[in-house]
């Protein structure tokens, strides 16, 4: 896609200016005459804007978003002159573009849910949902102050994961990078200098000179492997079904399984919470928050909750799971004998963020001295094995 600026009039007869994508100038003027706009001039973004203007649309950039149009609808103001005003303040081309159809969808008539739907990959379905209950109820500004607390939640946690990740990676790297370094460089020199004189070479360093054979043989191929296992960890998470099997496995790990369910009941607590305080049916509820697991395994325990509530049972009930924390069907008990079950949802959201934050903390507090130690072990093993031949040749 191409960005293109143009100057078009609308169906009052006034100019109007902006940018849109589009392949080639034909497709920019077939948009905008669906736009109900007749084209002027339509120009090509010059190639440094153009690379700036491909800048993906960000989590953040959707929480500012929201947050404007919680504060410009308490002030009175139309939603399509909002969304007008904010097209005209974007950087980013591409939300931009999202803006100037959204303005185009609610100048037509259709509902501000429906025109998020028409949005591919832009929107989630939580979202959707929350701003067609909050425009039945006439609480949008509401709404959207909820919206961008929970997308600002997610990033803020994604980024702690991230950091908590990024610094034992690093460190890993690392290790493995001298490990080869050791391998290719001064195991060889160890050879020659200990091999030919001991009859018996020590256990450690024989395996040591077997590795740094390999390593030297099979050097490219081992770099290829290198190389590319970055690919192949974002294929596995890009397809659904290994990310999926991959996710499921994962809960039966000891310290990435609770995380995985911490992190699950969060989602789960604060999404129904939001939903049923939109005035959102319960089973409709549950199936939306089925939508939003990534572990199939915990999307299939609301999915089939949904299912067993139709039926009849109660909520405690309908997702009793083995991958559930007990503590979470006691409180649900609770909230549905009170009926005050999205405030106890909200509850259980944060208590679970605050079990969630602990544990990422643990994590990451164990990670660290784990990789020291597995580092260490890798460089000791070569000065050990050093040893062991200088011993060795001392006893001749």
């Amino acid at each position: 896609m191409i960005p293109f600026t143009y100057i078009a009039r609308n169906s009052t007869g006034q100019e109007e200016s902006g940018e849109i994508l589009a392949v080639d100038v034909a497709e920019a003027w077939r948009l905008l005459k669906e736009r109900g706009l007749a084209p002027v001039k339509i120009s090509e973004v010059e190639r440094l804007r153009r690379s700036l203007s491909r800048w993906p649309v960000t989590t953040q950039d959707k929480v500012m978003l929201f947050r404007q149009l919680a504060l410009m609808l308490r002030s009175g103001l139309t939603l399509a002159f909002i969304l007008e005003t904010l097209e005209a303040e974007a950087h980013k081309i591409k939300l931009r573009d999202v803006l100037a159809r959204l303005r185009d969808d609610i100048r037509s008539g259709r509902p501000f849910s429906e025109a998020l739907e028409r949005q591919p990959g832009m929107f989630s379905p939580l979202v959707c949902r929350l701003v067609s209950s909050a425009e039945a109820s006439g609480q949008l500004a509401d709404a959207c102050v909820a919206i961008a607390e929970n997308l600002e939640f997610w990033r803020e946690l994604r980024g702690k994961v991230m950091a908590a990740a990024l610094y034992p990676a690093i460190v890993l790297l690392l290790g493995f990078g001298v490990l080869l370094f050791l391998l290719v460089s001064l195991v060889p020199k160890f050879e020659k200098a200990f091999g030919a004189k001991l009859a018996v070479v020590p256990w450690m360093a024989r395996s040591l000179f077997t590795m740094s054979h390999v390593v030297l043989e099979w050097w490219p191929m081992i770099l290829t492997a290198i190389c590319l296992s970055p690919l192949a960890i974002w294929i596995c998470f890009k397809v659904p079904s290994i990310r999926g099997r991959i996710l499921d496995h994962s809960l039966s790990l000891p310290l990435l399984g609770p995380l995985l369910v911490t992190a699950a009941v969060t989602r789960a607590g604060h999404s129904l919470a939001l939903l049923l305080g939109a005035g959102v049916p319960l089973i409709d509820s549950l199936r939306m928050t089925a939508s939003l697991m990534q572990v199939p395994a915990l999307a299939a325990t609301f999915s089939r909750g949904a299912d067993r509530v139709l039926n009849g049972y109660s909520l405690r009930d309908g997702l009793q799971s083995r991958h559930l924390p007990p503590t979470v069907f006691g409180m649900i008990a609770v909230g549905e004998q009170s009926g005050a079950l999205p405030g106890v949802m909200k509850e259980i959201g944060n208590f679970y963020q605050m079990e969630l934050d602990r544990r990422v903390q643990l994590l990451s507090r164990m990670l660290e001295p784990a990789l020291l130690i597995v580092i260490g072990a890798m460089v000791g093993y070569v000065y050990l094995a050093f040893f062991q031949c200088v011993i060795a040749l001392n006893k001749r």
